[in-house]
C-alpha cells in the first residue's frame, strides 16, 4: 500500500514554509494521520483536478453543512497526540502545505487501498 513515507520517522516531516509530495486517492478512503510539534504553524491540505494544475485550499462541509477550509494548528496536534481524518474523494492530487510561523514539525502519513504518491 503506497503512501506518504520518510524512512527515519515512517512519515513525511514538514518544517515551515515546506510542501509534501503530490498524492491521490484513486477509490476507497484516505486516511490522513498528522502527529508531531505544530507550534504556530498552520498545515493546509490543497487540492487540484490535475497533477499539473494549481493546489487550492481544500474544502469540505462540515457536520453542519458548512464549508470549511481543512487546515491543522496545534489545537488538532496537541501534547503528542495523533489526529485522524478520512476522506473519500476519487480523482483529485492534493499535497500539505505549511506556513512561515513558528517552528514546526509536522509529522504526517497518507495511506490507503488505492493511494499512489507522485515523487
Amino acid at each position: 500500500m503506497p503512501h506518504l513515507k520518510n524512512a527515519t520517522t515512517g512519515g513525511e516531516t514538514l518544517g515551515a514554509s515546506n510542501v509534501s509530495q503530490i498524492f491521490s486517492c484513486q477509490g476507497g478512503i484516505l486516511d490522513v494521520y498528522i502527529t508531531g510539534t505544530a507550534s504556530t504553524s498552520t498545515l493546509t491540505l490543497k487540492a487540484s483536478p490535475s497533477l499539473t494544475g494549481t493546489f487550492n485550499t481544500y474544502v469540505v462541509d462540515n457536520t453542519s453543512g458548512t464549508p470549511t477550509n481543512q487546515t491543522f494548528t496545534s489545537t488538532h496536534v496537541a501534547a503528542s497526540s495523533l489526529y485522524h481524518v478520512s476522506y473519500k474523494q476519487h480523482g483529485m492530487y492534493f499535497r500539505f502545505e505549511t506556513d512561515a510561523s513558528g517552528s514546526p514539525s509536522w509529522g504526517i502519513e497518507v495511506n490507503g487501498e488505492q493511494v499512489t504518491v507522485h515523487g
